[in-house]
């Protein structure tokens, strides 16, 4: 206990770090979870061997173990950055795992292996890269906060410092003249006091003579009467300066004692001045402090008012000039009317567009009604139209058969039929005959074709929409494998029992034989909920996996000419133009080939024959 107390006092302070605790050993198991994560997707379909598996655990071990564990500078002179590598061998990192020797040499599960550790070592540095980017651009924003939230405290400071500053020169120039009036007064005291000291000194000295007269004149002889009259009148004067001496006394007396009392009653006004300034300045301390906590809690305050300022300039641009800037915009707006009084205005005018709205509304749908039901009758119309004029058709294409069979036989009853039915039809011509027919045939075609635009129409719309609904499953598979990832991303903070339970999901499924005591509707929303879990497991580590993704890109590049119809056209005729190029090249080399030897031929006896008749020499082999 005395050695933790000192250790406190030294200001040295432990922080435990155990395995149980809630964040499961930090960066480390982070380390170790994203190394996990990329090693079970890249080993997850690939068959190893020990020795291939030793191999690449220890170059994943190694990848991991040369990452600096302090900031890297961009100095080329500084140190390396130190590593785990250099903890644990005590040199420098071992030589990376390069490709130098040939591939003859290796074997193919060296080479798979090779393969493996340059992707994982690839996917740990790009999702390292990833985690420095998300850490600086986190760290570049508390920056810039705290860079604000400093400044307006600074500005603060300088504010509450300069009201202090105030209050302290206040009081200060207030001590100043209680002290000048008291060093004032105690002056003026101290000239009464030796004013009064020097009366009563010269009393005393005219008392002394006064008895020294007195004693002289009992001690002489009597004088003459001039003399005694001379006497009286010093006498009298002594007297009478004795009587002003005395008054004056008494009067400096009062004064002195008018003093006291005004030095006191002033020292007390001062004492209560002060006390009031002392009480002031700690009514303004405690404002202060209050003013600080409602700043504190008040640190929007700036962004709700820019805020405010642009949903007024959004909602209200009418109250806003427009060639008011940014910085005008932050002005007072006492001049201005309240938001609260321009929102009501605004609400009472929705009102009233909402009431107006509702009786259009309510308009509407009587004259939608109205419409609907002048539709359905015209609907039944045209159904009744339509079948009149199918059932006209009918009879008229009978009836036109029953005629060209009456015409082909010669049997008189046929003849006799076609007769009457003739007598039926009319005494029309047969062209006007046939002139109607074809007007019939010709609705008859433009329904049908009406028909099938209107039923190509529908397929374009159910095209769409089934295009438009695959995308959205697309989008909310995609999603799902999202929440999948996120749910396996928290149960691997989550206890054992969790994780196993995930880790035998397929082996819990497949073992239906074991009874239990669920009721019936449970067990199947269990079942279907791990047959969900399960597919979006797959779904979830097919996307990991780099060999399903090579296989979908490639798919996807074959499927984009064999699904593209000009792309087809242009192979389709590049195949042509290369058929026809070759059948023309061995054309020209199986007969014009033959032509040019014979020409050959002949030039050489001609020149043979030249080389007889005009120089007579014999025909030797050239």
């Amino acid at each position: 206990m005395d050695k933790r107390i000192l250790l406190l006092r030294k200001g040295i302070g432990w922080h435990f770090n155990p395995p149980a605790a809630s964040h499961w050993g930090g960066v480390w198991e982070r380390m170790i979870r994203s190394v996990r994560r990329v090693l079970g997707a890249l080993v997850k379909e690939q068959s190893l061997t020990d020795e291939c598996f030793g191999t690449f655990m220890i170059e994943a071990e190694r990848i991991v173990n040369n990452r600096p564990l302090v900031h890297v500078t961009d100095d080329l002179n500084d140190l390396n950055a130190i590593t785990p590598a250099k903890l644990l061998l005590l040199n420098e990192n071992v030589a990376e795992f390069t490709n130098t020797l040939s591939y003859d040499r290796y074997s193919k599960r060296w080479k798979q292996a090779n393969y493996l550790a340059q992707l994982n070592s690839s996917k740990i540095v790009d999702e390292y890269q990833r985690k420095l980017d998300f850490k600086e651009q986190e760290f570049a924003i508390f920056k810039v906060e705290a860079e604000e939230k400093l400044g307006s405290f600074e500005s603060k400071n300088i504010a509450i410092s300069k009201a202090l500053e105030m209050a302290q020169s206040e009081l200060f120039r207030l001590k100043t003249e209680a002290n000048a009036t008291e060093t004032g007064r105690s002056s003026e005291l101290e000239l009464l006091m030796d004013d009064l000291e020097k009366s009563n000194a010269k009393l005393a000295s005219a008392e002394a003579e006064l008895a020294k007269l007195r004693e002289d004149h009992a001690d002489i002889p009597k004088l003459p009467i001039a003399d005694i009259s001379r006497l009286q009148c010093r006498i009298e004067e002594l007297e009478f300066e004795l009587s002003s001496c005395s008054q004056q006394k008494s009067s400096l007396l009062d004064q002195l004692e008018s003093l006291k009392s005004l030095k006191s009653s002033n020292e007390k006004n001062l004492e209560n001045c002060i006390q009031e300034l002392q009480t002031t300045i700690c009514q303004t301390k405690a404002s202060l402090e209050v003013a600080n906590i409602k700043l504190d809690n008040q640190s929007d305050y700036e962004e709700v008012k820019r805020e405010l300022s642009l949903l007024r300039s959004i909602e209200f641009p009418e109250n806003v000039q427009p060639n008011e800037s940014d910085n005008l915009i932050q002005d007072d707006t006492s001049n201005r009317a309240p938001l609260e009084v321009l929102i009501l205005k605004k609400n009472k005018s929705l009102e009233n567009q909402l009431a107006e709205a509702n009786t259009l509304r309510e308009k509407l749908q009587i004259e939608l009604t109205q419409v609907q039901s002048n539709e359905v009758e015209a609907n039944q119309r045209i159904k009744e139209q339509t079948e009149l004029i199918k059932l006209l058709e009918s009879d008229l294409y009978r009836l036109q058969t029953n005629l060209d069979e009456s015409l082909k036989l010669n049997d008189s009853r046929n003849r006799l039929e076609g007769h009457h039915l003739a007598e039926v039809i009319g005494d029309q011509k047969p062209s006007q005959y046939n002139q109607s027919l074809l007007n019939i045939v010709q609705n008859q075609r433009d329904r049908f074709r009406t028909r099938a635009e209107e039923l190509e129409q529908n397929e374009i719309n159910l095209r769409q929409q089934l295009v438009s609904l695959q995308r959205e499953v697309e989008s909310v598979r995609a999603d799902n494998v999202k929440l999948y990832e996120k749910i396996r991303f928290l149960h691997s903070y989550g206890s054992p029992v969790i994780q196993n339970r995930q880790n035998n999901l397929s082996n819990q499924h497949s073992s239906s034989s074991v009874t239990t005591s669920l009721s019936p509707s449970s067990c199947q929303n269990h079942e279907s909920n791990d047959a969900t879990i399960i597919k979006y497991s797959h779904v979830y580590e097919a996307q990991l996996n780099p060999f399903n993704q090579f296989s979908r890109y490639e798919k996807q590049r074959g499927r984009f000419v064999s699904s593209d119809r000009r792309l087809r056209l242009g192979v389709f005729l590049y195949a042509i133009f290369l058929h026809l190029f070759i059948f023309i090249a061995l054309y020209k080399a199986a007969h014009f080939q033959h032509s040019a030897l014979e020409t050959e031929a002949n030039c050489h006896s001609r020149f043979e024959k030249h080389m007889q008749e005009v120089h007579n020499q014999g025909g030797g082999n050239l």
